[in-house]
């Protein structure tokens, strides 16, 4: 099968398998793999596929993984793609959730209508939403990578650069993964968690409720 052309056989058995691992390692699946197995061909989705999980293992390492995930969300964000952005935001949430942070921050239901806005008006309301202390760090990583993004800092350190890293693999994912819509499930290992994700679940529905009745 060439890039671009039509699933047979062979990619279907690779879908298959790559679904598989992702549920039992991961405890998610994304609905993007057939359209990067399309865009890519075999040889390029397995490249595709290891060089999303150099960086962001890279990602983790130096960042930690809650935080890691408000970067992929912010990455997704300035590229658009309500998917990624909604399941690494709701990753996001359910670290600050289980650590005794509450719902604080930003809904993830919320990202479609956010992608409406300028890049510029999108960070000005995660500040806004993010202006809890224990989000400092990781709101001035969001806030520099949108810089790099957008041609207004130069690479200063190493920090940087696995910043544009960042911001230059979720171009790369964005390009099949904003072909599908939200929800997305949480784009991390803590989705194996499921008694957290119903706790959060009940919290955030129950959250709206009370949204919508004082609105």
């Amino acid at each position: 099968m060439s890039a671009g052309g039509r699933v047979g056989p062979v990619g279907r058995a690779l879908l298959l398998a790559m679904r598989k691992l992702a549920r039992l390692t991961e405890g998610y699946e994304v609905d993007f793999l057939e359209e990067a197995l399309r865009s890519f061909g075999p040889r390029g989705f397995l490249q595709w596929v290891r060089e999303s999980a150099r960086v962001w293992e890279q990602m983790v390492a130096r960042w930690g993984e809650r935080d890691a995930h408000l970067l992929a969300a912010g990455a997704s964000l300035w590229n658009g793609c309500a998917y990624c952005a909604s399941g690494h935001l709701l990753a996001f949430n359910l670290h600050a959730f289980e650590a005794g942070l509450g719902l604080c921050g930003l809904d993830e239901a919320e990202l479609p209508a956010l992608l409406a806005r300028t890049d510029a008006q999108v960070l000005a309301e995660l500040e806004r939403r993010f202006s809890h202390p224990s989000f400092a760090p990781a709101l001035a990583l969001v806030r520099r990578q949108y810089a790099l993004h957008a041609g207004m800092e130069a690479l200063q350190h190493e920090d940087d650069a696995l910043l544009r890293r960042t911001a230059a693999l979720y171009a790369w994912v964005n390009e099949c993964s904003i072909t599908v819509e939200p929800p997305a499930p949480p784009l991390g290992r803590i989705a194996r968690k499921r008694p957290l994700r119903e706790h959060y679940a009940r919290a955030r529905a129950q959250r709206r409720a009370d949204a919508a009745q004082e609105g």
